[in-house]
């Protein structure tokens, strides 16, 4: 059994690499027959090139991944504008555009923001409620009160909370994550449960993203879901061929259950996520379960990935049928639950963090396992520094993808010598992904801070304003720097060769 799981995996994986490498030989030996039959293909390259690369400065586009495209297409051409126009113009898919766009003007409806609660924040703190305002226009996620929010500090405390809550379950479960593996003692665990669920008659739900589950979960778990009464969708479905389309990417993770608890975080269902395997030393990640009305905007954001990606016979268009079923307990504090749509090109992820950077007057403190930025970023960064915010980043100790790491690293010494400081987690590698600013502000999310979580992901995370919950947030933060080393700016020098490689990434981050 064991055996046949393996080469299976092992066939889709060798074969996705070989359907690529065969579609690259073949551009790239088009590109050399041209170039031999005739001189005129290098007229025709220079003038193709040319014309994409004034396309390039004409578009809508962040400079340092117009920056990038513009060397490759000038180092190879002819192949590199067509490459660019393959893989790297980050406009949607038509249809996929198309498709999360009607399924989200079904969902729109049913967000609905209370202005008596916006009114209220922006007596509070109007540089808040500017941010506040932005994600609303842009994303049409309310803000919230009256929502109680429990934080947890690792992987594993979470999961046994959603163990606890999925037994709780009579109506509903939704879930949505960007990795499962099938073989993790986690998701066995879970589907074990979903499946007495499903038998019982509540109504079990999972969206799956193909391309991050390609290695751990086989297509053939689909029927076998289904007989068991668990709907699934794997989402955009992974090709091997270069197209735009394969580069966004479902990284959500969403629990909501029974239309009264919801879980967000970085945690992912595999076995390094809860500390059940060691891969890098300690695994930490965090998430957070919301109790209150503001679990609604969860519910919302997984229905409408549902119904653009579903079969035609499992749509749900009776969303009455999953509205908020909790209990209102009067709760201190705003909570505001957001998605990030990268076929929109409205960057709400990115300027949600700039904007809390741009507030912040004490201190903002981040776990991020990436740090690949734009220069809009990195001035951010700077600024609130020079400002005399202690503006402190904790990335991990031990990496997950070594050239990443390096990569991560080559923006190190630009930040430190602004005053931002920069901390490993010496225990193994940091998942989290959070914000958390001056003991009022914070977000909690899926939200990396690098170029695929921010232009190509769709992702979610919760802004969270004067809940009691992040005091806890605050204690863990502190708690984790105590297990961190500080890297100082001595450490980062570095010879030729290793400046020129470092500069390298840093050119090619955005395709990172």
């Amino acid at each position: 059994m064991m055996h046949s799981i393996i080469k299976k995996t092992v066939n889709r994986i060798t074969i996705t690499g070989l359907f690529i490498a065969i579609e690259l030989i073949i551009v790239l030996g088009l590109v050399r027959s041209f170039a031999y039959y005739t001189r005129a293909f290098g007229l025709i390259s220079f003038v193709v090139s040319l014309l994409v690369v004034l396309y390039l400065i004409r578009r809508d586009q962040v400079s340092s991944i117009k920056i990038v495209w513009i060397v490759i297409i000038l180092l190879i051409p002819g192949f590199g504008g067509l490459l660019y126009l393959t893989i790297g113009t980050q406009n949607p898919v038509r249809k996929m555009e198309a498709k999360v766009r009607r399924a989200h003007q079904e969902i729109a409806p049913h967000l609905k923001q209370n202005q008596e609660d916006l009114t209220e924040l922006s007596a509070e703190n109007p540089r808040l409620a500017g941010t506040v305002k932005n994600i609303l226009q842009t994303s049409d996620y309310p803000i919230y009160k009256n929502t109680t929010v429990e934080y947890f500090d690792f992987g594993e405390k979470m999961y046994a909370a959603m163990l606890a809550e999925i037994k709780k379950a009579e109506r509903y479960i939704f879930l949505e994550y960007f990795i499962i593996n099938e073989k993790s003692r986690m998701w066995q665990e879970m589907l074990g449960l979903l499946k007495e669920k499903a038998q019982a008659g509540v109504d079990v739900r999972l969206i799956y993203d193909d391309f991050g589950s390609l290695t751990v979960f086989r297509l053939e778990n689909i029927p076998q879901l289904r007989a068991a009464g668990i709907k699934v969708v794997a989402f955009n479905p992974f090709i091997p061929t270069l197209a735009v389309k394969m580069n966004n990417r479902d990284h959500r993770k969403i629990l909501v259950i029974d239309g009264k608890v919801a879980f967000n975080g970085g945690i992912n269902i595999a076995d390094e996520y809860i500390n059940e395997e060691e891969r890098f030393g300690v695994w930490k990640d965090t998430g957070i379960l919301l109790k209150g009305p503001a679990i609604t905007s969860f519910t919302l954001m997984f229905l409408e990935i549902w119904n653009a990606f579903c079969r035609p016979d499992e749509l749900l268009l009776d969303f009455s049928a999953y509205a908020f079923a909790g209990e209102i307990e009067e709760e201190a504090g705003f909570v505001m639950p957001y998605g990030e749509n990268p076929l929109t090109h409205d960057l709400v992820a990115e300027d949600t963090y700039i904007d809390i950077l741009n507030q912040a007057i004490d201190y903002v403190t981040i776990f991020t396992p990436y740090l690949i930025i734009t220069d809009k970023m990195i001035h951010a960064l700077q600024l609130a520094s020079k400002r005399g915010v202690a503006v402190k980043i904790v990335t991990p100790g031990i990496p997950d993808k070594p050239l990443i790491y390096r990569a991560t690293r080559s923006f190190y010494r630009d930040l430190i010598k602004e005053g931002v400081e920069i901390y490993e987690y010496s225990p193994g590698f940091i998942h989290a992904k959070s914000f958390i600013a001056d003991d009022k502000i914070a977000v909690v999310g899926t939200i990396n801070m690098d170029y695929r979580s921010l232009y190509l992901h769709f992702e979610c995370a919760t802004l969270l304003y004067q809940v009691p919950m992040i005091k806890a947030l605050k204690a863990d933060t502190e708690d984790t720097l105590k297990t961190c080393r500080k890297v100082e700016l001595s450490e980062l020098k570095r010879n030729f060769i290793g400046s020129l490689i470092d500069d390298l990434l840093h050119l090619f981050a955005p395709l990172m």
